[in-house]
């Protein structure tokens, strides 16, 4: 009950600061996306089932706030964090190599999934301007960000299971 009370509120404070205070205007107005941090590094610290779970609850809040359609995001993020917790028990959690691969790699696949979703189907196909202009800035911060908050929710996990053991 502990461990979802602390979830819940780690996904609820990353969801207003990335929507709110990390919206400054000297980036450009683009932000790191804080609820797919969240979702890659439960996924790779606890495993393919948590990670599904953390991400369909980011991906329902994107899209209850974000959304064009219900459950898009929910299941984008719930894929992403499956699939990036397959890869839970090939790495040594300290490291941070493997995070920040599946991080860059995830914020690509998402928004290939929004570049497809929302510009492809209204008839814009200019991908390079896309990649250059939202997607690079997008990988780039998220990536800079997920370096200090993964080691933190590393940090939040582990206090957590000590007090689940009794320790």
């Amino acid at each position: 009950m502990r461990r979802m009370l602390v979830v819940a509120s780690l996904i609820i404070v990353s969801f207003v600061l990335q929507t709110t205070i990390l919206k400054i205007p000297f980036i450009g107005y683009k932000t790191p996306d804080l609820l797919l941090i969240i979702t890659v590094s439960f996924a790779l610290i606890r495993g393919k089932r948590e990670g599904a779970y953390v991400g369909l609850a980011c991906g329902i809040l994107k899209d209850i706030f974000f959304g064009f359609a219900f459950g898009y995001y929910g299941l984008i993020y719930l894929y992403i964090g499956f699939i990036a917790g397959l890869a839970s028990k090939l790495f040594y959690k300290d490291s941070l190599l493997v995070p920040t691969l599946v991080i860059i790699t995830s914020n690509y696949l998402s928004c290939i999934a929004v570049f497809i979703s929302t510009y492809v189907m209204r008839g814009k196909t200019n991908y390079s301007y896309y990649f250059y202009n939202i997607m690079i800035p997008e990988i780039f911060y998220t990536t800079i960000v997920m370096i200090f908050m993964y080691r933190f929710i590393l940090y939040i996990d582990t206090q957590l299971e000590a007090k689940e053991k009794g320790v």
